[in-house]
């Protein structure tokens, strides 16, 4: 590739000389052209050679600058392709822009690695959490099919209650991974009033006492996706035993934090790392899916923010979460 553009160069620099020098031979006798040759035979020479010697640097630009670095990106697109995604040893060669193509092809590719171990992750835990109730209705049935008339109405309507719990697991479950994939995928703008989405979360849980700081906060939240990420925490807390939830929000330099807090069971520092992952929950046995603070992050992820527990936690609450999204959410 480089000896072509280095010849094409060539040709590009020395076709104007070839045309004057064509000029010169049909204006001027031959033994003039003979002398004036033999005087100026060095200057040609030099000239040839500076000729020569710019062609072979600019085709030896080109192919450092752009062909070397191109054939390596297209390289490393088939080892992506084959699910290979070792990045290439040269990386730092080329112009600015095909740096930036080089960067962004990087983002890229690590961001299809996370996904890739992320989904793996996430079909494993989906296909126990689906088997286990869906073998336990299994069995019930099974024993009720093959004890027949013997089985008593009282042990009848025991498995009848364990295929109906499991069954509305299994229902709880698939709602909620209807959710998560609807948060992670859609985004949409607006804001939010603070005092606004207190109100509505009153309404949803009367039970509990909610109370709000900062109320005349405008979360960059559209007013729904807000809404949702509250009435997890609320009902996440509700789960837990809390009578008290408290709301406090304000801006910051980069955006803005929301610290929402609940005076229920506290999380134990061994669950700090997973109590945001999916189908994690200590309360199984009641119910628990395990998702809804999975789907909190999932969409705050979405509008570029984040979620973490906050220790320690103010007065007598014994659980807080910080809640941050920037200005552009």
């Amino acid at each position: 590739m480089a000896m072509v553009i280095g010849l094409v160069l060539l040709s590009v620099l020395t076709l104007p000389l070839a045309g004057m020098a064509a000029v010169v031979i049909a204006t001027r006798p031959p033994d003039v052209l003979l002398e004036s040759l033999a005087r100026n035979i060095v200057a040609i020479g030099l000239a040839g050679l500076l000729v020569a010697g710019a062609t072979i640097l600019l085709g030896f630009l080109l192919w450092r600058l752009v062909s070397r670095p191109v054939r390596d990106l297209a390289a490393w697109s088939e080892q992506v392709a084959r699910s290979d995604a070792a990045r290439p040893a040269r990386t730092r060669y080329g112009t600015r822009e095909l740096a930036r193509l080089g960067a962004s092809f990087d983002a890229m590719v690590r961001r299809l690695k996370e996904r890739s171990a992320y989904i793996a992750t996430y079909t494993a835990h989906v296909s126990h959490e689906l088997k286990s109730p869906l073998t336990a209705i299994a069995g019930a049935a099974e024993i009720i099919r093959d004890s027949g008339d013997d089985m008593s109405l009282s042990e009848r309507a025991r498995f009848l209650s364990h295929i109906e719990r499991d069954a509305l697991r299994l229902s709880a479950l698939v709602a909620r991974m209807r959710e998560l994939a609807r948060v992670e995928t859609a985004r949409s703008s607006g804001t939010s009033n603070l005092a606004s989405l207190l109100a509505k979360l009153r309404e949803r849980y009367p039970s509990v006492e909610i109370a709000g700081a900062g109320e005349a906060t405008h979360l960059p939240l559209p007013f729904d996706d807000a809404f949702l990420v509250l009435s997890h925490l609320a009902d996440n807390a509700a789960a837990h035993g809390a009578r008290r939830v408290r709301v406090a929000a304000g801006p910051t330099a980069d955006g803005m934090v929301a610290i929402v807090e609940n005076d229920g069971a506290p999380i134990s520092a061994s669950n700090d790392d997973r109590i945001f992952q999916p189908f994690f929950t200590t309360r199984r046995e009641a119910g628990g899916t395990g998702m809804g603070l999975a789907i909190v992050r999932a969409l705050l992820e979405t509008h570029g923010g984040d979620i973490g527990l906050e220790r320690p936690v103010s007065g007598d609450f014994q659980v807080g979460f910080r809640i941050f999204l920037p200005h552009s959410a």
